[in-house]
């Protein structure tokens, strides 16, 4: 216990572990929430509670809700990428909630969130390349991808054209 009788943070962690493991999202989201209000620079968490966020946020069909969740995610991921922007954890979560945003965006900003998405995936892949996460993410871009429209298809190509003349 930590002081005051209060439970403390790597307790909550691992209560928050099992609740993942039994499939209680929402009540492990609270936990990591908890842990980072009174630490809030534990990398784990915020990659964590990230995650939960774009998993929750993505399941409301309100609006309203899955904008907070997908903000919330995206602020969290921010951090953790900014603390360590090395670790394959830091660049899935920056990846999945940035995808996970696009697609509740409009075709502009989908486009240009799944290609954004993208840089993270594959930097997350290349630290670590077992990454189960990033595997999966990887996919989705891939399959996105081949099943553009043709409006999509023609603004996805420009949108690559003109990123790469601003890289030479």
């Amino acid at each position: 216990m930590a002081e005051g009788g209060g439970v403390s943070g790597k307790e909550l962690m691992q209560r928050a572990e099992q609740l993942l493991i039994d499939y209680k999202e929402s009540e492990a989201l609270l936990l990591y929430e908890q842990v980072i209000s009174e630490s809030p620079d534990n990398f784990e968490a915020l990659c964590k509670a990230s995650i939960l966020h774009c998993r929750i946020g993505d399941r409301f069909s309100d609006e309203t809700s899955k904008a907070k969740h997908l903000l919330k995610a995206k602020e969290y991921a921010g951090r953790a990428y900014e603390m360590q922007p090395e670790e394959a954890e830091a660049n899935y979560a920056m990846a999945l909630s940035i995808g996970t945003s696009a697609m509740a965006a409009g075709a502009k900003q989908r486009l240009q969130g799944i290609h954004q998405a993208k840089d993270f995936v594959d930097a997350a892949l290349s630290r670590n390349p077992q990454h189960a996460g990033a595997w999966y993410l990887l996919g989705r871009w891939h399959f996105k991808m081949a099943n553009l429209n043709l409006a999509e298809k023609a603004a996805s190509s420009f949108f690559w054209r003109r990123m790469w003349r601003g890289y030479k």
